[in-house]
């Protein structure tokens, strides 16, 4: 069985790990009011993250049986 590429979305899921690290500790809450577009890009970022690093470790495991 030939190896699926999963490079695009190994580059998603580390920009997305990126952007919520960004969010989660770095962005400014007391000095900076957080817009719509900042939630939608925490949100964005998260499902990503949540659903990029299932579909990987689903793709691992299915090229290891």
């Amino acid at each position: 069985m030939a190896k699926k590429n999963t490079g695009c979305l190994t580059i998603a899921v580390i920009w997305a790990a990126l952007i919520t690290y960004y969010y989660l500790f770095m962005f400014d809450y007391k000095h900076k009011a957080f817009s719509w577009l900042d939630s939608i890009i925490a949100i964005s970022a998260l499902i990503v993250l949540i659903g990029g690093v299932s579909n990987l470790t689903s793709k691992k495991d299915k090229n290891a049986e």
